[in-house]
């Protein structure tokens, strides 16, 4: 199938989702089964009303195609999926016999990334915040970022590397969501 089919065929079957795929403000969609779909928007998570799929033979069938669309295999055999868009979206697909009906996490990355003026500005982080920071990445001191998403990890990670000095050596990263960005 090429992928101009597997694009229409994917409009067709993802329907009741396709404005929250497009929406800049939702940045997880979670399906569970045909009859629920919730949205994180804002750190917030919310049942979406209205949003069902036919059936959950037409939402195997909508994850068999996006598997396909990324190159994958999505059956009984092989009933997990882990993957990437080329825009950088992670999906997450089980299907049975692991779960009882198809369940699907698709996690959608801002386009916006946060220098340390505008965390200041937000009230994110303070100025002591930012100097430490920078100082225990000048002292290549280890440093852990951990926590629930979208609470910020990666805009912290983003925010230390901006303090990594070219005589410091290199970032290595499989984060397609690291912004290298100028100290401001």
């Amino acid at each position: 199938m090429n992928d101009r089919v597997l694009d229409f065929l994917s409009d067709i079957y993802f329907a009741p989702i396709k404005d929250l795929l497009e929406n800049d403000t939702c940045t997880d969609i979670y399906i569970r089964g045909s009859d629920l779909v919730l949205t994180r928007e804002k750190g917030i998570i919310r049942r979406v009303e209205g949003r069902q799929f036919d059936s959950e033979k037409k939402l195997e069938s909508a994850v068999n195609i996006m598997a396909r669309k990324l190159g994958a295999r999505l059956d009984e055999f092989s009933p997990m999926l882990d993957a990437r868009f080329e825009s950088g979206e992670r999906i997450n697909i089980v299907i049975p016999p692991v779960s009882r009906r198809p369940v699907v996490t698709i996690r959608k990355f801002i386009n916006r990334y946060f220098s340390a003026k505008d965390l200041l500005a937000a009230g994110m982080l303070d100025q002591a915040g930012i100097d430490m920071l920078a100082f225990f990445t000048r002292l290549k001191k280890r440093i852990i970022i951990s926590g629930a998403p979208n609470s910020g990890k990666t805009t912290m990670l983003n925010l230390i590397c901006q303090h990594i000095g070219e005589e410091q050596g290199m970032v290595v990263s499989d984060q397609r969501q690291l912004k290298l960005l100028p100290d401001e």
